[in-house]
């Protein structure tokens, strides 16, 4: 079961990577174009000021809001996926009785089962 689970994170992983490489690129590869075309605008004139003012909004527009957008979005879609699958592996190894936590309080004095409960494990930890 926990290997089904590994190579599945792997997987999803990989798929993530994969995503923000090829987001990194496209916005490079972007970045790239308007640069040149500022370059070029600009190599043929004697005042850049024309050319700086009509290519500003591409210079922000994809040196600093593109890249601030995509990448704080990828940072939290990674955050939530790491947080899924923590919560799915604390699940099973609950589920198969390979840990202590999530045993309700027992009211039995004799009990050896532990104390914490899932509940106040959630509201601490997930």
């Amino acid at each position: 079961m926990f290997i089904l689970l590994f190579r599945s994170i792997k997987l999803e992983l990989d798929e993530l990577a994969q995503f923000i490489e090829e987001t990194a690129e496209s916005l490079k590869r972007k970045q790239d174009e308007i640069n040149q075309q500022y370059e070029h605008a600009v190599a043929g004139s004697e005042d850049d000021s024309e050319a700086a003012m009509y290519y500003s909004d591409d210079l922000i527009r994809y040196h600093k809001s593109f890249p601030l957008y995509a990448f704080n979005s990828l940072l939290v879609t990674q955050h939530g996926f790491i947080e899924n699958y923590l919560r799915e592996v604390c699940r099973l190894y609950e589920r198969f009785s390979f840990s202590n936590v999530g045993w309700a309080i027992s009211t039995d004095r004799t009990s050896t089962k532990p104390k914490i409960t899932l509940n106040l494990l959630q509201k601490y930890i997930l």
